[in-house]
């Protein structure tokens, strides 16, 4: 692994479900709950059999855009075969589901990484790019000696030293990377990862609601 592994990579049986999810509520509000993403599926079945064979992309996007009646090449393009993130507002709001980030605006310093410890000896896992370790030059694998002098001998002492600190600060990091100790001088930033909370909206239209009855059943069969 290197700084920019946990950047660049996903799970995409977790980005799988995701997406299915918003298909699923996407479909339903366009054919006012009508149809589904187990009528995509039974659309594929049906190809299956009669073509003997898999489907290509282009097959699969057709089949959405069959069932669900709209133009979806730019959706795909976007975030089945990209990364852009979704607009989970508007897609959650279509089944009244009001999406908010608790994190928004928020000012606490943020280290932004995964680190682990033993015997006295702080490695770092992961970084999240933008936050303040990976923007301050900090790489996997490098081992934690100081924070403004401070021996850090846990992963707690970071969060204790962090929380000294106020953002747009600026910090030195002492480190020892493959055996050469040096000292990196960055400055702390905020949290930069959302943490999206829903809810429902209390002024759900009739439609909105029979998304999401339509959704919320059809989870539990």
């Amino acid at each position: 692994p290197n700084e920019n592994s946990y950047n660049t990579t996903i799970s995409y049986y977790g980005k799988g479900q995701v997406l299915a999810g918003l298909l699923d509520l996407i479909i339903l509000h366009h054919t006012q709950g009508e149809k589904s993403l187990d009528d995509v599926m039974q659309y594929l079945w049906e190809f299956y059999k009669k073509e003997d064979r898999g489907f290509t992309d282009e097959e699969l996007l057709e089949a959405f855009e069959t069932v669900a009646g709209i133009e979806m090449d730019d959706w795909f393009e976007q975030h089945v075969f990209g990364t852009e993130r979704p607009d989970y507002e508007t897609i959650f709001g279509y089944a009244g589901i009001l999406i908010t980030d608790e994190l928004a605006g928020n000012t606490t310093p943020y280290w932004g990484g995964s680190l682990s410890s033993e015997g006295g000896i702080v490695k770092v896992n992961n970084l999240y790019r933008g936050a303040t370790a990976y923007d301050g030059g900090i790489n996997v694998n490098d081992e934690i000696l100081a924070v403004n002098g401070f021996r850090v001998r846990s992963k707690n002492d970071i969060d204790r030293y962090m929380e000294m600190t106020g953002v747009g600060d600026t910090i030195e990091i002492t480190v020892s990377r493959d055996d050469i100790v040096q000292t990196l001088s960055m400055v702390v930033k905020p949290i930069n990862r959302p943490r999206l909370t829903p809810r429902l909206d209390p002024r759900m239209t009739s439609a909105q609601r029979n998304v999401l009855d339509t959704w919320l059943r059809k989870m539990g069969e």
